[in-house]
């Protein structure tokens, strides 16, 4: 591996208590070439699956020691060839200011 996926691989080993559930989703990759998003409102789009996905592992843990509020913690593999740093971490308020979800503009 690459200097940088390693770096990738040592944040993700060290994101998981390894002995507790964690749940993995999978959303395949897909190539539109007409519709776009709007297949979500019944209409009629052009498509093809391609072999890339997007996967997420989620796993509840209590907080740190000297944290006293919930964590969201992203790694990200390839970042590098984004320009991102592999590692983000906020509060969990900060997504949910009020216990409401943050906006969408807002979160940008």
């Amino acid at each position: 591996p690459s200097q940088a996926e390693e770096v990738e691989m040592r944040c993700a080993r060290q994101l998981f208590q390894w002995d507790k559930d964690i749940v993995v989703a999978r959303a395949p990759g897909r190539l539109d070439v007409l519709g776009g998003i709007s297949d979500y409102s019944g209409s009629l789009v052009l498509q093809q699956p391609t072999s890339e996905a997007c996967h997420a592992a989620v796993q509840l843990l209590p907080c740190s020691s000297g944290s006293q509020e919930p964590q969201c913690t992203a790694v990200s593999f390839h970042a590098d060839g984004v320009h991102r740093v592999p590692q983000f971490r906020c509060s969990m308020s900060a997504l949910f200011p009020n216990g409401r979800p943050l906006p969408y503009d807002r979160a940008q």
